[in-house]
Formats: structure tokens, sequence, C-alpha cells
């Protein structure tokens, strides 16, 4: 448990304004700054996720709108807008890898799409965004492979009694997906 700090309760109380403005007034920015560091916890410290910080006891997921680093290195201090915005282009790269795909990788990327996506018979909401984003956008988006406990909670509101695991990115998935693209031209 945290000590009782001047700095420590402004860090609550400024955690607290930072979701309630953003949540109220719907500042994008800070939105996909707390989902960066959500799933930085969920690689990082994936037990912390689980309502409460294994290492300080405070609130999860509220303790990532707070403004100081965490004590564990899982994100750096909040940042501004404009230090975010570059940040967040320097994410892009390196979670957006752009592909492109020969004709024959794409029609089996199709086929697989029709399996793991599309309400084929494999197919979940993650799965099937995941070859999506392949297939529209020429992207291999690392971001549906990250799970969060936001992802767990949208998925149990679609389907109280399913099985988070259901909407995951399988690692079936991932494998037929790298083989299309590893293929070689024969």
């Amino acid at each position: 448990m945290k000590k009782i700090t001047f700095h420590n309760v402004a860090n609550f109380f400024l955690a607290h304004w930072n979701k309630f403005r953003t949540r109220v007034f719907g500042i994008n920015w800070r939105e996909r700054q707390f989902e960066w560091r959500e799933q930085q916890v969920s690689i990082k410290s994936p037990g912390c996720l689980n309502g409460e910080c294994i290492h300080c006891g405070c609130d999860t997921p509220d303790k990532f709108w707070e403004p100081d680093e965490c004590e564990r290195g899982c994100y750096p201090a909040w940042m501004e807008k404009a230090p975010w915005e570059n940040f967040e282009k320097t994410i892009e790269i390196i979670m957006n890898i752009p592909i492109a795909l020969r004709e024959d990788q794409f029609r089996a990327m199709e086929k697989l799409w029709h399996i793991y996506g599309n309400h084929g018979p494999k197919s979940n909401h993650n799965q099937h965004r995941f070859i999506q984003t392949i297939l529209e956008k020429g992207t291999y988006d690392k971001r549906w492979l990250v799970q969060t406990r936001r992802m767990q909670n949208a998925a149990m509101q679609i389907s109280p009694k399913s099985n988070f695991n259901d909407y995951l990115v399988s690692e079936e998935c991932v494998e037929k997906v790298d083989e299309i693209i590893n293929t070689i031209v024969k």
C-alpha cells in the first residue's frame, strides 16, 4: 500500500480529473494514451489488470490515468498533447507493419478470413478485425494481438456467459496469417 503523502493524494485526484474531463469532453488523445498505458501493463505486469496494482495496491485501471510514471516502468509520465502525438506516431510505426500481399497471398488471406473472421467456423471479433486490417489497409496491426482488460469487459457485455478466450486472436490464427505472409512464389 502506498504511503499517504501530499504527492500521492494529488496524483490520485489528478488521475480522476484526467479520466473525468476525457470522458465528459471527449478528449481522444487522452483516451488513446490511457489505452496505450493499459496495453503496456497487460504486457509488462498483467497481474495488475485484476482491479489492483500488485506492486503498490492502487486501483486499476484508474491508476493508468495518473500523471506519474509507473513505479515498475510499465509506462512513462503522462504526456501533454504535442509530446503524446509525436510519441504516438512512433508507436504507430512499431505497431502497424505495412505489408504488400501478392495476388495469391491476398486470395489465401481472404479464404483464411472466411474461417477465422466473417462468421466462419473459428471466427471471433478480434480475429475478424486482425485479418480484415491486413486485407483492407495492408497493415499487420499488432494491437489486435495485445489483449487488455477493456477488451475482456467489452466481450463480456456482448455475451456475458462467454469465455474471454473466445475473443482472443488465437495462436493458430496468427500462425496461419504468418504462414501466408511468409510464402515464397514457387
